[in-house]
């Protein structure tokens, strides 16, 4: 019987892990309750090894509040966000991640502005169109909750930093014009003269969604 404890000992599991990353669908609420750039946001985790994960997620822009107010404005676009994570930790119920993430934005806003004509002799005011295209990386640390009595049910936050590229065009500007008076509100990114910009970029959100599990192995006591 003693002979024998160890071995009984030694085959019961410690641990259980999942086999990979499980798949997940996702939405970002943040997004959609931002009153500067509202937009729905759409993710999906597609695992291809035990550590590793591709991210695939994108996004419409809806519309902001106070960059296009008036009739006829608007402000929409765009948003590709791929991403490469590496798990540090592994685990049943949560996950903790390195993530390499790209960004790209490309927007398209027309709003109401002043302008003078023909070398100042008289101003109108326009509706003109701006192009903006954002383009963003970012190192991020994001951890995985996996909750309900089948661990379907994902809750997910995450935290980056990194360095973007704003670029910015006029679409249908007046040759004989010139810019007299921008509106007053200028968001983080945004940039009201053309040309292009560097700045630092942060993310800080969460998401949630649906987690398929993958079959789980067991892991015995060394």
């Amino acid at each position: 019987m003693l002979l024998q404890l160890p071995v009984v000992m030694w085959s019961q599991p410690a641990t259980v892990i999942p086999e990979r990353p499980p798949l997940t669908f996702k939405i970002v609420p943040g997004p959609l309750l931002n009153p500067v750039q509202t937009s729905l946001d759409v993710r999906m985790d597609i695992p291809l090894a035990r550590r590793w994960a591709l991210e695939a997620g994108g996004g419409l822009v809806l519309g902001s509040e106070p960059l296009a107010q008036f009739k006829n404005e608007y402000y929409r676009g765009i948003k590709i966000r791929p991403a490469v994570k590496f798990y540090l930790r592994r685990a049943e119920k949560k996950d903790v991640y390195l993530s390499l993430v790209i960004k790209n934005h490309i927007i398209r806003h027309a709003e109401y502005r002043s302008v003078t004509r023909q070398g100042n002799q008289y101003s109108e005011w326009l509706l003109l169109e701006r192009r903006l295209n954002l383009w963003s990386g970012l190192i991020c640390v994001g951890f995985q909750n996996y909750l309900g009595s089948k661990q379907r049910f994902l809750l997910e936050t995450y935290f980056g930093v990194g360095r973007r590229r704003l670029s910015v065009s006029e679409a249908d500007f007046p040759a004989d014009a010139t810019n007299f008076e921008n509106r007053d509100f200028n968001w983080l990114w945004q940039q009201n003269n053309p040309g292009v910009t560097f700045r630092p970029d942060i993310a800080l959100s969460f998401c949630l969604g649906w987690a398929g599990r993958k079959p789980v192995v067991s892991q015995p006591l060394p």
